[in-house]
């Protein structure tokens, strides 16, 4: 017999034919042979090597002993197993592993700024919900222990940190990294960097073409980038020609005699010019070609 051919015991060629090659017949073997004249072996179980064991059926039956003493000891060797699995992880682990996945953030202490991500009730525990559970499955595959974890929980939440996807500052920290960011920009923009700002501001307010919250989503970029988006805004304003895409009213015969960019300037940043008039003269000056912004004349 060859034994890598099957998991249950056949007769061999010959058998049952008076061969003596066969090593005997029916006679011989009783249970080989049903009621009728084809043989009818009775199947024998073989274990994982591939070596016969004790047949799970005698005479055709099921033997519920033979059965029970199978599964026993399957279930011995599957407790083995994971014995030798759990010792194998505490042992890569350099002390006792946890026995779940759920153990290793029951007392995590994070650093004090990361608090905050870790409190439900916190809104900005929202940002990481998932965390928690992705890395103590990623953590308990490998066999780390609590202390090895929490280095690596550290180290990522420093990432998450690094790449602006968690914001740890205080409000107090917030406003003047706010403030630094604005001095910054400001300069970029040159002396009249509030006029500037006041003029691109006014014009995405004005630009009736958007709704609410595209001008809502313009005058945030112009927070978040700065000098960039506000010198995009004045570049978007000049190729429009007035702060809301309409022709403003005004007497438009001025037009060839248009003042100096002095005189507008000087017209416009005056206490009593009104909005509309101001509007007005950013439209003449563009309409006549002249370059440059009114704040730098």
């Amino acid at each position: 017999m060859n034994e890598e051919q099957g998991t249950t015991l056949s007769p061999v060629e010959g058998e049952g034919d008076g061969n003596p090659a066969g090593g005997g017949g029916a006679a011989d073997n009783p249970a080989a042979t049903d009621s009728g004249d084809n043989p009818s072996p009775a199947p024998v179980t073989l274990d994982v090597a591939g070596k016969p064991w004790e047949p799970l059926f005698e005479d055709g039956q099921f033997d519920e002993k033979a059965a029970e003493k199978f599964f026993n000891k399957t279930k011995t060797e599957k407790e083995n197993y994971e014995k030798r699995l759990l010792d194998l992880r505490r042992t890569i682990s350099k002390g006792t592993a946890p026995a779940k996945d759920s153990e290793y953030f029951q007392d995590y202490a994070p650093d004090e700024k990361f608090l905050p991500f870790f409190e439900k009730d916190n809104e900005k525990s929202k940002l990481i919900e998932k965390l928690p559970s992705t890395l103590s499955r990623a953590y308990h595959s490998v066999g780390m222990n609590k202390e090895q974890a929490s280095v690596v929980t550290s180290s990522i939440l420093k990432i998450l940190e690094g790449i602006g996807y968690l914001d740890t500052r205080t409000d107090e920290q917030r406003y003047i990294d706010a403030q630094k960011f604005i001095e910054s920009e400001k300069r970029k923009l040159g002396n009249d960097a509030n006029k500037i700002i006041a003029e691109a501001r006014n014009f995405v307010d004005n630009l009736h073409i958007l709704g609410d919250e595209d001008r809502g989503v313009l005058r945030q970029l112009m927070d978040t980038r700065g000098a960039s988006m506000v010198n995009l805004i004045h570049k978007l304003k000049d190729m429009t020609g007035g702060s809301s895409m309409d022709i403003p009213s005004g007497d438009l015969s001025a037009l060839g005699s248009l003042p100096s960019d002095a005189q507008l300037k000087e017209e416009y940043m005056a206490p009593g010019t009104t909005q509309a008039r101001r509007d007005e003269i950013i439209y003449l000056r563009n309409k006549a070609g002249r370059p440059g912004r009114l704040m730098q004349a």
